[in-house]
């Protein structure tokens, strides 16, 4: 900064004599380039982002996301690898790894097995960047993916920035999905009730993640926590870019059939009831639509139970929010989507079979 401000200083001294009604032009442009280089400076002394990532008996699927942060066009960012009690040797390749890496990395070992959830909260508890980025252990990033979002931020200063990802196949197949499309240009509410998208698709502001940590419960904590955040913040901002690539393995965590499946989305539907403020009423009726009456039941008729069942689940539910279908955010869904809640609605659990039979046919196909 001293540099700047010396060679500023030698002009307005050159000038001075001969130029006296411009000196004070030059004394704020000396004040506009310190100010500059106290920004500069400030992102030098700590990293911009702390990528957090939680890891268990994953290190053979890890190759590409190294090489994409070993590859990011900005580089002032640290990784936060979180060991989830690995019983393989993840743990002690993460070592090595840091060992020789030109990254800034930071490697905790969770004391016994916790979850995705929980173990993304060990990270965010040490990390020192002024946004959380994450991202699953299969994943990786495009290269330019830090960057894009810091741009983003600098532009329109959010406190949270959301981007569209790939779903990436063993095969090499790779399909861009654009399901954060919707929220391009949406005001704050539109945002907490649309924004149905992963932790790894968006970088969030630290001190905005301390005040309401990732709760913990077993699947779709992701669906539970954005919107508190959203919903607490100042600015919210969308890339319509597919810059992170998620990698879709059968038997992960997000895509495994579990006959409780149900439990764990309502924990997290009462977790955003709990932390989201009444003035979004709207925003979260809508979101329990979603999370329980179409994912929920979805989730339900995979793990084949029963109608009756699946009827006494909802019942909490469609008596606190009686008129559900009509959600002013109803019509934001696609048609296939409201049929199904059609169906959901009048207890049609024929066809809401065929339809989740109907469904993972034709993402087969794909």
């Amino acid at each position: 900064m001293s540099i700047y401000l010396l060679w500023i200083l030698k002009v307005v001294l050159l000038v001075q004599i001969n130029l006296p009604l411009q000196l004070p032009y030059f004394y704020l442009l000396a004040i506009l380039i310190c100010r500059h280089h106290q920004i500069e400076n400030k992102y030098m002394k700590s990293p911009i982002f702390s990528i957090v990532i939680p890891c268990y008996n994953s290190w053979r699927y890890m190759e590409r996301a190294l090489h994409s942060l070993e590859k990011q066009t900005l580089t002032n960012f640290e990784v936060i690898f979180v060991d989830d009690c690995s019983t393989d040797d993840t743990y002690y390749q993460l070592v090595e790894y840091q060992k020789q890496s030109v990254l800034s990395i930071h490697i905790i070992q969770n004391v016994k097995n916790i979850g995705p959830g929980e173990s993304r909260n060990n990270g965010i508890k040490v990390a020192k960047g002024e946004y959380l980025a994450f991202m699953d252990s299969d994943d990786w990033y495009e290269l330019n993916y830090l960057e894009l979002m810091f741009k983003e931020i600098c532009k329109t200063k959010a406190e949270i920035v959301f981007c569209d990802f790939f779903r990436c196949f063993e095969s090499g197949v790779r399909n861009g999905l654009e399901v954060n499309k919707m929220l391009e240009n949406c005001n704050k509410n539109s945002y907490v009730a649309l924004a149905f998208t992963s932790l790894c698709c968006l970088v969030v502001k630290r001190n905005l993640v301390q005040q309401f940590l990732i709760p913990n419960i077993y699947h779709g904590e992701d669906a539970a926590v954005i919107p508190v955040w959203i919903s607490r913040s100042n600015k919210v901002s969308y890339i319509p870019q597919k810059i992170y690539n998620y990698f879709y393995r059968p038997n992960s965590l997000s895509t495994s059939i579990n006959r409780d499946m149900f439990i764990p989305m309502l924990d997290g539907f009462r977790f955003l009831e709990n932390f989201i403020d009444d003035e979004y009423r709207d925003e979260i009726e809508f979101r329990g639509i979603c999370m329980l009456l179409y994912s929920g039941v979805f989730k339900s008729i995979e793990a084949k139970l029963s109608g009756r069942i699946i009827k006494e689940k909802l019942i909490g539910f469609i008596e606190k929010y009686p008129l559900w279908y009509h959600n002013p955010y109803m019509k934001t869904l696609p048609m296939r989507k409201r049929f199904f809640l059609y169906l959901v609605r009048y207890n049609i659990f024929s066809l809401l079979r065929v339809y989740v039979w109907g469904q993972h046919r034709l993402f087969e196909l794909k």
